[in-house]
């Protein structure tokens, strides 16, 4: 995969991506404008207090999904997205 990847001639429209719907065409959109790779690790997840992902998984009780971002600026340190209907 990771030699595909190298390929001037790969295109992320036409890969396999693992996730939803919603999700893959996400990515394949957005990965010709910036690396979501290196978007990442611009903006790591924050922290809980054990450590762990500050995130929290779509499920279709509460049918929404959000995570907590590292994303410094003047007024704040962190941002939070949510997808779905909180």
């Amino acid at each position: 995969m990771e030699e595909e990847l190298e390929d001037p001639q790969f295109r992320y429209a036409n890969a396999y991506v693992m996730g939803d719907a919603s999700e893959t065409a996400l990515i394949k959109f957005y990965q010709p404008i910036e690396d979501i790779n290196l978007t990442r690790s611009i903006y790591p997840f924050g922290k809980c207090k054990d450590g762990s992902d500050s995130k929290m998984p779509f499920n279709s009780t509460n049918k929404y999904a959000l995570s907590v971002v590292k994303q410094e600026d003047v007024d704040h340190h962190y941002v939070v997205y949510i997808k779905g209907a909180p």
